[in-house]
C-alpha cells in the first residue's frame, strides 16, 4: 500500500544570489535549524524540502540552493521556468552582491514565470559595523523591484522562518490552480552537480501549487 502524502500541494523554490551571500546556510537553517561557519560553496544545484501551512493547506516547499558563481548561472536559469517563488538574496556586507541584485532580477523576468512571488532578503544582519548596504537602500530597491523586503540573519535564524513562510503565502496567493511538477525524492534532500553530465532521478507526478 502506498504511503498517504502528508501534504495538500507542493511547490518549487528558488534562491538566487551571488556566492557566499549565505543562502546555503538560509536553506539549513529553515529546513534542518543549523547553521555552519564554513564557507563551502555550492557546486550545481542542492534541494530541501520542509512542510508549511499556508492558506489553510499544507504546503511542502521544495526549495532549490543555487550556485552564485558566474559560470553557473546559465545552468541555473533552466530552473526558473518550474519556480514558484524566489528568494533573492544579496548580504549587507558585500556591495557587489547588492549590485548583482538587478542582474538575477532581469535573469527571473527572461526566464521565470511572469507570476513568481519574489521577496528580496538582505542577509547577514548581524554583521553590525562591517555592514555597508544600509536598510534604507534595500528597502528603495525592493519598491523598485516591487518586492516584499526582508532583512534575515542565518547565524542567529532572524526573520528566516518568516522569511519562507511569507514567500510561500505570496505563492499560494499567486498560483493559479494545480500544475503537474516531477517529485524528485522524497527524501529531504538531493543533489544535482552540474559539472557532470548526470542523469536526472527517477521522475513522479504530484500536484503542485
Amino acid at each position: 500500500m502506498s504511503k498517504q502524502p502528508t501534504y495538500d500541494i507542493m511547490c518549487k523554490f528558488l534562491i538566487l544570489g551571488s556566492s557566499q551571500v549565505g543562502k546555503t546556510n538560509l536553506l539549513t537553517r529553515f529546513t534542518d535549524d543549523n547553521y555552519s561557519e564554513s564557507h563551502i560553496t555550492t557546486i550545481g544545484v542542492d534541494f530541501k524540502f520542509k512542510e508549511v501551512k499556508t492558506n489553510g493547506k499544507v504546503m511542502k516547499m521544495q526549495i532549490w540552493d543555487t550556485a552564485g558563481q558566474e559560470k553557473f548561472r546559465t545552468l541555473t536559469q533552466n530552473y526558473y521556468k518550474f519556480a514558484h517563488g524566489v528568494l533573492l538574496v544579496y548580504a549587507v556586507d558585500d556591495l557587489k552582491s547588492f549590485q548583482e541584485i538587478t542582474f538575477w532580477m532581469n535573469s527571473l523576468k527572461q526566464h521565470g514565470k511572469n507570476d513568481i512571488a519574489i521577496i528580496l532578503i538582505a542577509n547577514k544582519k548581524d554583521i553590525g559595523d562591517q555592514r555597508v548596504v544600509s536598510q534604507q537602500q534595500g528597502e528603495e530597491l525592493a519598491n523598485q523591484l516591487n518586492v516584499d523586503y526582508i532583512e534575515t540573519s542565518a547565524k542567529l535564524g532572524l526573520n528566516v522562518h518568516e522569511a519562507f513562510q511569507r514567500l510561500a503565502d505570496l505563492a499560494c496567493q499567486q498560483c493559479n490552480g494545480k500544475v503537474s511538477l516531477p517529485n524528485l525524492t522524497e527524501d529531504n534532500n538531493y543533489k544535482i552537480n552540474l559539472t557532470k553530465n548526470t542523469k536526472s532521478a527517477q521522475k513522479k507526478k504530484k500536484d503542485c501549487c
